[in-house]
């Protein structure tokens, strides 16, 4: 978008230096004319004998010539180089946009579904995990049966448990201050 908003910048640049041109041939046109009616006022005398014979050459010319015959086109048609160069640019760029553009709903799909994906793992590892009331490990809900009775009656849940059960004990008989806690 700001590679076409500097190409516009460009073009309107181009605009009005082909205008200040135009306005220098304008005025260049005009010394012309100004200077071509005295020439043309020194000629008047002489003309009602030229108008006889331009009839006979017009009628001439209209035998020669096919009627109408498409003029010149004005020089406002003429198109400076420079603008088709710009305007072809700015018409790359616009069909650049417009291939991107084709190409966001496939990638916004792409990450919407590796959102969701992402999403359904982080609820399953937070969900997943079950902290073990004696030990204090981390035990997955979905550990087969022989890994769940493997921490049973593994050394730090035995050990943990002995010093609960000892503690229990202890605060039974009146020794134990409740921990630190």
């Amino acid at each position: 978008v700001d590679k076409l908003e500097g190409l516009d910048d460009d073009e309107n640049k181009l605009l009005k230096v082909l205008a200040e041109e135009k306005s220098i041939e304008d005025k260049k046109q005009e010394e012309k004319d100004n200077a071509a009616p005295t020439n043309n006022e020194e000629e008047k005398p002489t003309e009602p004998p030229k108008k006889k014979k331009k009839k006979s050459k017009e009628k001439d010319k209209a035998r020669d010539v096919p009627p109408e015959e498409p003029p010149e086109p004005p020089p406002t048609r003429i198109v400076d180089p420079r603008l088709l160069e710009l305007e072809k640019s700015k018409l790359t760029v616009l069909l650049q946009l417009q291939s991107l553009s084709l190409q966001l709903p496939p990638l916004r799909d792409n990450t919407d579904n590796l959102l969701r994906q992402l999403q359904y793992l982080r609820s399953d590892t937070s969900t997943d995990k079950v902290v073990c009331e004696v030990s204090g490990n981390f035990m997955s809900s979905r550990d087969a049966d022989e890994r769940i009775a493997a921490h049973y009656a593994g050394k730090q849940y035995v050990g943990w448990k002995l010093v609960r059960d000892k503690l229990k004990e202890l605060q039974k008989n009146g020794h134990g201050g409740g921990g630190g806690g």
